[in-house]
């Protein structure tokens, strides 16, 4: 087992060197170039051909884009991920993921138990009730929750919950001057988290319902039920886990959804964290503050694939071989 998680470890950190290089150099390739967000720092008046290649040089834009590549994956390393061009005046964009990171990781964590949790819950009934209304309707559920669109639903739920009832926050992480007031956090957390778990709860549910149905018509837990095994240890003891195989790698290729899910809800409940960081980066051309972010994302998601793939290796030991 420990020779298995060194090796996914080293697998994990040449993906993230990858994808650091994929982040840069697509970005640079980007319409307007990296100076196309200056316009909005500096006024027209400034702007010239002889601004931009003073801010070229002053930027070390003027090298080739291999070496800069490496000058900042070498600044990376060190902690210095540069200044955003554009947002909060030029603050440092390591402080300023930071700053949002918790808030993001509060929401995606959130969201993923809630997934999880309520997946396995209606999967395994529906498995266990097959064909029954409770089955049914768990169904339907699963086909409107994939078919519902993010910012529909949210925006539905604002509508609902925040302008109709007047029960839940509309938007922002807690009221102003009870930021340490976890109750009213939590109700701020309530709508953002429903509305990204909700696609994943719908397919994942239906994930575990086929794989757990496909599990108990194995032989060996014919026998485990001629032996006088009840059905819920028949189910816990020996069906679950097995079923658990395919579905746990499928959580660990769908949890990086929810990172792109994130961008959309931060946006609607004005959740400030870093999907909403990465929008603005983006409408403003922000390039140092968007380069941060993706390569942050995509070690999250690394981080989840390696979770997963180590759950994996719990449930079948027969992983660790491979």
């Amino acid at each position: 087992m420990q020779a298995y998680i060194i090796r996914r470890l080293f697998q994990s950190a040449l993906l993230v060197l990858i994808i650091s290089a994929l982040v840069f150099f697509i970005l640079n390739l980007a319409p307007g170039g990296p100076l196309s967000g200056l316009k909005f720092q500096i006024s027209a008046r400034e702007y010239s051909e002889a601004s931009v290649q003073r801010y070229k040089e002053l930027l070390g834009l003027d090298k080739p884009v291999y070496l800069r590549y490496f000058y900042w994956l070498g600044d990376m390393v060190r902690g210095d991920w540069g200044d955003s061009w554009t947002v909060s005046t030029g603050r440092p964009v390591l402080g300023l993921i930071m700053s949002r990171l918790p808030n993001t990781l509060t929401l995606m964590i959130s969201a993923t138990i809630l997934s999880l949790v309520l997946g396995l819950l209606i999967g395994i009934v529906s498995a266990i009730k097959q064909y029954s209304i409770i089955d049914t309707a768990a169904t339907v559920f699963s086909f409107v929750g994939i078919s519902i669109p993010t910012f529909w639903f949210g925006l539905m739920m604002i509508v609902l919950f925040s302008v109709h009832f007047r029960i839940l926050p509309a938007g922002g992480t807690a009221d102003f001057g009870m930021e340490n007031d976890i109750g009213n956090r939590i109700k701020h957390l309530i709508m953002p988290v429903a509305v990204l778990s909700l696609i994943n709860v719908a397919g994942w549910s239906r994930y575990v319902r086929a794989s757990l149905l496909n599990v108990m018509q194995q032989d060996y837990l014919r026998t485990a039920r001629a032996k006088g095994l009840s059905g819920s240890k028949v189910i816990t003891r020996h069906a679950l886990r097995n079923a658990l195989i395919p579905v746990i790698t499928l959580m660990g290729l769908e949890i990086p959804i929810l990172f792109g899910g994130a961008i959309v809800t931060e946006t609607i409940f004005s959740w400030p964290g870093m999907g909403r960081l990465y929008f603005q980066s983006l409408v403003s051309s922000d390039y140092p503050l968007a380069q941060g972010l993706l390569f942050v994302t995509a070690v999250l998601v690394v981080l989840s694939n390696l979770l997963a793939d180590i759950g994996y290796a719990i449930v079948d030991p027969r992983v660790r071989l491979s």
